[in-house]
């Protein structure tokens, strides 16, 4: 099973925005392999990934899979294989659903250690639940917002 998330320019209008990178991480006999794709690669991954048997793990699958389909129109046919044989999980619609179950909506915030505001259901808010991080400073610092700025730039010149 691969985790999978794209970052992209901001959305704007309703519009699809650019692809500017994707990341990605596997863990394999307790070896973590992770790493950040840019550029033609992303194609070559992609395809990789999705023709095999893997599973993929996604947070909004479908901001992810609309972005990669529209931005590489080839990997269309490829996404919905992998839809069709059910390969593609995404993990704000399994807490939703486990929420619901619960008899709540998933809805609202949490408070971290910090005192930052997470969305439940966001990426944020899971990691802190889940993994007990507090990943909501990244997007303070405005990481999160400007991937155009490094889209031009090779990923080795990016900031830590």
């Amino acid at each position: 099973m691969i985790a999978i998330d794209t970052e992209t320019f901001l959305i704007k209008g309703g519009v699809v925005p650019p692809l500017v990178c994707l990341s990605y991480c596997k863990v394999e006999k307790n070896v973590w392999n992770s790493g950040v794709v840019t550029g033609d690669a992303i194609y070559t991954f992609m395809k990789d990934v999705l023709e095999s048997d893997e599973d993929m793990i996604f947070h909004s699958a479908s901001f992810d899979l609309v972005v990669l389909c529209y931005n590489i129109p080839a990997l269309f046919p490829l996404v919905f294989e992998a839809l069709e044989k059910n390969r593609i999980h995404d993990t704000f619609i399994n807490e939703k659903l486990y929420k619901i179950s619960q008899g709540g909506t998933g809805a609202g915030i949490t408070i971290t250690d910090d005192g930052n505001r997470v969305a439940k259901l966001s990426l944020a808010g899971l990691t802190w639940k889940y993994l007990g991080l507090d990943i909501s400073e990244d997007t303070k610092r405005g990481v999160r917002y400007n991937y155009d700025a490094v889209s031009e730039k090779n990923v080795t010149e990016w900031d830590e």
